[in-house]
């Protein structure tokens, strides 16, 4: 009987122990949301609509991912509907909204997300998605908002693309809100794979935006795009794309110094040593900021490039200089920090051709064959109660109310004036504007500058060309788009 005893223990230790194992296997991700989410999420329950879905702002890293701000996507009536009449404005609601959350379109959903995200500073990111419903419409809804999810990842990939920026997470969040009972599900999916099955997570609240810290940088930009005769019946937002291709790799493939200083990648940027310790009557900590510049690596001497000749339509250049920042979480190491900053100038630049074609297609028919465009400038507002600041772009014509009013659409921010930050850059004056053939000859005189240099051989490969710090092609925003048309 005690060896069939000593058997049965056996048995049961080793079926706990497959058990652990597989409860291991099955934990998630952990969602570390902001405190001040938490107000939020109960704000919505008094909400008399009866579901609406919303985006997942945050910080995605390894071990677990940071969420800063929800924001509920707005309806479709709000921003289309100007008319005075309010019989008809009800008809336009009651046709434009749909009575169930799984008739959602999904394409107004990833609109909404694709313009949050210029609104991002480096950092930051649409992580996820959340819905607010009764429990049986989340239930009947779980494969549209699957769908959106996917959607949204699909879309941004397509931005990656160009701008060839790969984030190597690709787990994003889907938040299921019970309006009855106020239960939360947190899954994740892997939207690099169709066939993801969800995922358990953990949402949990807890404070850490106040120890975040901030990265600033400066990028002087002088690019020179032209545009090949086959080409030519693509858009012009395709032509810049595929233009800056090649300068947004060879900008995420640059080195960074952190305070003018070369650091190891795999350091932890924020030391502990520089942490004030928090006491119990001790003020908040402060954020720390740290100054970043850029450097690309110079073409490698002993390469002989043979040279082509290209039949081509046009030429642009996109010249001027623009500010960059982001933020990141107080454990993250050196390499995490100079890619979120190169990940914000690349999305700025985009960004801002994006727009500016945007604006070229609703203002002019016809384009000037020989015309100078000025891009929107940047500004920066502050994101809600946090120390965190989210972005906007101004066109020359434009105020200030402008864009707190896109502010509150499209990120539910109530921003003043003294919110904003809009001085960092400035819309180019004339003088600030030069001709291709200028910038061409003052080009080469540079090049003819640098060649007694690069003969010595003492240059190493990032010691060349400084694309961001103290340099000034010109004291303004990212300043124009010059189209040349032959």
């Amino acid at each position: 009987m005690r060896a069939i005893s000593s058997e049965n223990s056996k048995n049961t230790y080793s079926v706990l122990n497959r058990s652990i194992f597989l409860l291991t296997l099955t934990m998630g991700r952990t969602i570390v949301a902001e405190e001040r989410i938490q107000k939020y999420i109960e704000s919505l329950y008094a909400s008399k609509q009866q579901w609406f879905v919303g985006l997942i702002i945050g910080q995605i890293t390894g071990p677990r991912d940071y969420a800063v701000h929800l924001v509920q996507t707005p309806e479709p009536d709000e921003a289309e509907s100007d008319q005075s009449d309010t019989e008809s404005s009800k008809k336009k609601t009651d046709s434009m909204l749909p009575q169930r959350l799984d008739e959602l379109d999904e394409q107004w959903v990833v609109t909404h997300a694709k313009q949050v995200h210029r609104l991002l500073v480096g950092g930051l990111d649409v992580i996820g998605i959340f819905a607010v419903a009764p429990p049986d419409s989340l239930k009947n809804a779980q494969a549209k908002l699957r769908q959106i999810l996917f959607a949204i990842h699909k879309t941004f990939a397509k931005r990656q693309v160009v701008s060839g920026v790969l984030s190597e997470f690709t787990d994003r969040v889907l938040l299921h809100i019970c309006s009855h009972t106020r239960k939360l599900t947190c899954r994740t999916f892997d939207v690099s794979d169709h066939k993801s099955a969800a995922k358990p997570a953990e949402w949990k609240y807890q404070p850490f935006v106040d120890r975040w810290c901030r990265l600033n940088t400066k990028l002087a930009i002088e690019v020179s795009i032209p545009v090949p005769t086959a080409s030519q019946c693509q858009t012009l937002n395709k032509q810049i794309q595929v233009g800056l291709t090649p300068f947004c790799n060879k900008l995420w493939t640059a080195a960074g110094l952190v305070d003018g200083q070369v650091q190891p990648g795999d350091s932890q940027l924020d030391t502990p040593d520089d942490q004030p310790k928090r006491g119990r009557h001790k003020p908040a900590q402060t954020q720390h900021c740290f100054n970043v510049n850029l450097l690309t690596k110079l073409p490698c001497s002993k390469t002989v490039i043979m040279p082509s000749v290209t039949d081509c339509s046009a030429s642009l250049v996109v010249r001027g200089s623009l500010v960059g920042r982001a933020y990141i979480h107080s454990k993250a190491t050196v390499l995490e920090a100079i890619r979120a900053i190169k990940t914000d100038v690349i999305r700025s630049l985009i960004s801002r051709c994006e727009l500016l074609c945007e604006e070229i297609l609703q203002t002019e028919e016809d384009q000037d064959p020989r015309v100078v465009y000025q891009s929107p400038v940047r500004v920066f507002g502050r994101l809600g109660e946090s120390p965190l600041t989210v972005c906007d772009y101004m066109f020359q014509d434009e105020d200030v109310k402008d864009s707190i009013d896109r502010c509150y659409e499209l990120l539910g921010l109530h921003l003043t004036e003294d919110d904003m930050e809009l001085e960092l850059e400035r819309i180019p004056d004339d003088n600030d504007i030069v001709t291709a053939d200028s910038t061409s000859s003052r080009r080469s005189s540079d090049c003819s500058q640098l060649e007694p240099f690069a003969s010595r051989g003492r240059l190493r490969t990032y010691l060349g060309v400084a694309v961001s710090g103290a340099v000034a092609l010109v004291a303004a925003g990212l300043s124009y788009v010059y189209l040349n048309q032959n």
